[in-house]
C-alpha cells in the first residue's frame, strides 16, 4: 500500500516501545512477516529500515539486510559482533533525543515524569542506549543523527541536539559528530 502511493523507503516495527503494550526489549513480527516485507520492498526497489530498540530485532536488521536501524538500544555483543561484521551495509540511527529528553523532564507536562518514565523502562533504556552506542562507535558502526523529532518533547527545528549528544554522551569529537 505504502508502495503503491510513491514512498522510498519502508519502515518496519520489529520491536515495542516504552509506550505501548509490546515492550522496547519485545520483538513482535515473526521471520517470515519480515522476510515477507523485506524482500517485496526490495523486489519494488524500495530500501527497508526498522524500529529495533530490542536485541533480538537489531539481530533480525542484519538478518534480513535491512540498511537502516533505529535505536538498536538493547544490542548485545553478539548482535554488536553482527553489526560490525557488516557495518559496511548497515547504518544505525540511535534516535537519542527521544530518550535523553524524556528522561530529562521535558515530558513532564504531559504526565510522564520520572517515576512513570521508569516504570515503563526509560531510564533503563537510555542507560543502556548510551552504552551500546559508545561501543558502536569504537567498533567503527556507522551511527546517524536524527530520527523521532515531531513530538511534543522533540519538536521539529531541534534536530541539531543530536550532534551535542553524539559529543556528550557518545565520545564523539565535534567533527565525527558532523
Amino acid at each position: 500500500t505504502f508502495i503503491k502511493y510513491g514512498v522510498d523507503l519502508i519502515k518496519l516495527n520489529l520491536s515495542g516501545e516504552g509506550m505501548t503494550p509490546t515492550g522496547a526489549d519485545e520483538s513482535p513480527m515473526s521471520e517470515e512477516e519480515i522476510v515477507m516485507a523485506v524482500s517485496e520492498a526490495k523486489r519494488r526497489g524500495r530500501r527497508v529500515c526498522a524500529h529495533a530498540r530490542s536485541n533480538l530485532s537489531v539481530k533480525q536488521c542484519v538478518k534480513h539486510g535491512i540498511e537502516i536501524v533505529y535505536h538498536a538500544s538493547f544490542a548485545d555483543e553478539e548482535a554488536l559482533d553482527l553489526l560490525e561484521a557488516n557495518k559496511d551495509k548497515h547504518f544505525v540511527a540511535p534516535a537519542l533525543a527521544w530518550l535523553v529528553t524524556l528522561c530529562n523532564g521535558d515530558a513532564t507536562k504531559w504526565g510522564l515524569g520520572k517515576d512513570v518514565l521508569a516504570k515503563m523502562g526509560y531510564m533503563r533504556e537510555l542507560e543502556i542506549a548510551i552504552e551500546a552506542c559508545k561501543k558502536m562507535h569504537r567498533r567503527g558502526i556507522r551511527l546517524l543523527p536524527g530520527g523521532d523529532y515531531g513530538f511534543a518533547w522533540t519538536p521539529h527545528g531541534t534536530y541539531a541536539k543530536d550532534i551535542e549528544y553524539f559529543v556528550n554522551l557518545l565520545g564523539f569529537s565535534p567533527t565525527e559528530a558532523l
